[in-house]
């Protein structure tokens, strides 16, 4: 058997897994307004390397799912959730450019970017719903919520440039506070804990020093958990 080390070497042996992705992607935009399909088919096609389907579908794989139609939905519905935000963002950043060609908020206007990022989101619910697996609800209701609260806090400190750290970190803590580790087991937490202190230490003798903050952040949380007090 090959081994697998580079990143084409896993698009390469996962490629027809990716081409029923794409194909279930497109399908599922299922719309007969005529402004949704144009902007949607525009911005889909847009040459993203589809990362979060494809990370969705290696999950699924190594937790032994295979050859079901749920990994392929959401996919499907991580994609959406994203696409959604990237319309969106190029609305609040003015933006022109999207991957190298015009915006679409440039050809079609804010208001029809901002409604079909609207319709991206609320498809993805529609798709991810009739999963009826309500532990997918709980994340994907905590991730969008935490998405869009970091996309206001950051709103609200465009050209801030008096911004405290507490502040600048403020949106990676939210993304990361609501029922994040809820599921995990009392027992495993210092071995996470532990895995995490040694990432964090990684990232700051990078440099990635915006990592590290966020990973300082996260083991906080645990050992919140773990004694059972608010720690600071």
């Amino acid at each position: 058997m090959k081994m697998i080390t580079t990143l084409q070497d896993i698009l390469n042996e996962y490629k027809s897994d990716m081409e029923r992705m794409e194909h279930h992607i497109h399908e599922s935009l299922g719309t007969d307004v005529a402004l949704i399909r144009q902007v949607g088919k525009y911005i889909l096609g847009a040459g993203g390397k589809r990362f979060r389907p494809l990370l969705h579908l290696l999950s699924a794989r190594l937790c032994g799912y295979r050859d079901h139609s749920s990994e392929y939905t959401l996919g499907g519905v991580v994609e959406f959730i994203h696409t959604a935000s990237l319309l969106h963002d190029d609305v609040i950043d003015e933006a022109g450019l999207r991957r190298g060609r015009s915006s679409a908020n440039s050809l079609w206007g804010n208001q029809a970017s901002i409604l079909v990022g609207d319709y991206l989101y609320s498809k993805a619910l529609y798709h991810a719903v009739r999963l009826q697996n309500q532990r997918v609800m709980d994340v994907l209701s905590e991730t969008t919520t935490a998405m869009s609260e970091g996309e206001v806090l950051q709103l609200m400190h465009i050209q801030n440039v008096d911004i405290s750290e507490a502040d600048y970190f403020t949106v990676p803590v939210a993304a990361e506070e609501p029922g994040a580790y809820a599921d995990i087991p009392p027992e495993e937490i210092p071995r996470l804990i532990q895995s995490l202190q040694k990432e964090m230490r990684e990232a700051a003798k990078s440099l990635e020093f915006e990592r590290a903050a966020e990973l300082r952040d996260r083991i906080q949380g645990l050992k919140e958990m773990q004694l059972g007090i608010k720690i600071g």
